[in-house]
């Protein structure tokens, strides 16, 4: 049984991946659309905000500083034309991937069933680990698996 831990981790892990990319994302909390903060001017930050080129990775059209913009809180920034239709439809950073809040009830019930279902198999590694006599070692390194996935 333990020789097959990586194969069925693996296994596990590519299931709940595919499970997540066929679902989506549900658009991000209204609230939040309305709270996003425009880009710093150039100074406004203290930093050298050059936008010489940086692109809009929605739109794929450089941005300019007189451009109007919006600041996700991963600190990535879009046209605010390009932000605003792309946050009602999903709560993600185009970049990163970052999540933003979602009032989607059925998505947030999704994500604390993922969330007991990966802890309910780490102890069960634990429980098999233990009863083979395995060192803690293989226990954490299904902790950082979990860790992975927050």
């Amino acid at each position: 049984m333990l020789d097959q831990l990586p194969t069925l981790v693996s296994v596990e892990t590519k299931i709940m991946d595919d499970d997540a990319m066929s679902r989506g994302n549900p658009p991000a909390t209204k609230s939040l659309l309305d709270d996003l903060p425009p880009k710093p001017k150039i100074g406004d930050d203290g930093g050298d905000n050059d936008d010489d080129d940086a692109l809009c990775a929605i739109c794929n059209d450089d941005i300019f500083t007189e451009d109007s913009t919006k600041q996700l809180p991963c600190s990535h920034y879009y046209h605010a034309e390009c932000t605003m239709p792309w946050l009602a439809i999903r709560n993600t950073c185009p970049v990163c991937r970052f999540e933003l809040p979602t009032d989607d009830p059925q998505y947030k019930r999704s994500i604390r069933t993922e969330e007991e279902y990966i802890s309910m198999s780490l102890w069960l590694l634990n429980v098999e680990a233990t009863r083979q006599g395995l060192e803690l070692e293989m226990f954490f390194m299904g902790l950082n698996l979990l860790n992975h996935y927050r």
